[in-house]
């Protein structure tokens, strides 16, 4: 088997998370041409010197650095798609917080608010009867007769 330096190259300590990825990219890539490989003869595994071949390519310093790129870009784009999810969940939070915030009052603040409420009804009822009322007696002669001699009644 043989010995290339592609894992130390790419992870430089245990802390390393961009190498790891790094590492992880070369991996898939490295099984990507083995089974191209195989597929392109027939079933065949490749031997010791085209491993070989792959891997003089895969460890210059040039690819080296490209797969730390495209870790690095791996690992910055799921740091700001996990940022933008939480933040919207956040955002949902507070905001859902302010709803119940807003509709939670005290309990004699809603008392207040009934009884103010009932009183407002109350007084629409009484001047909608009134009105109703005004109007059935208005053409009645008889009321009309009553009314004016309580007037003059009470005019003397």
């Amino acid at each position: 088997m043989s010995r290339h330096q592609t894992f130390t190259k790419l992870v430089t300590d245990d802390k390393d998370f961009v190498g790891m990825v790094a590492y992880t990219i070369y991996k898939n890539e490295k099984l990507d041409w083995i089974s191209q490989f195989k597929a392109q003869n027939l079933n065949r595994e490749p031997t010791e010197d085209e491993l070989k071949q792959f891997n003089l390519t895969t460890d210059s310093d040039l690819r080296i650095q490209q797969y730390r790129q495209m870790a690095e870009t791996s690992v910055n784009n799921f740091v700001s798609a996990t940022i933008v999810d939480e933040l919207t969940q956040y955002q949902l939070t507070i905001r859902d917080d302010a709803i119940v915030k807003a509709v939670k009052k005290g309990f004699w603040q809603g008392i207040g608010e009934n009884v103010f409420a009932g009183i407002i009804g109350a007084g629409i009822v009484t001047m909608f009867q009134l009105g109703m009322w005004l109007y059935q007696v208005k053409d009645n002669p008889e009321f009309q007769k009553q009314a004016t001699e309580q007037i003059q009644q009470t005019a003397n």
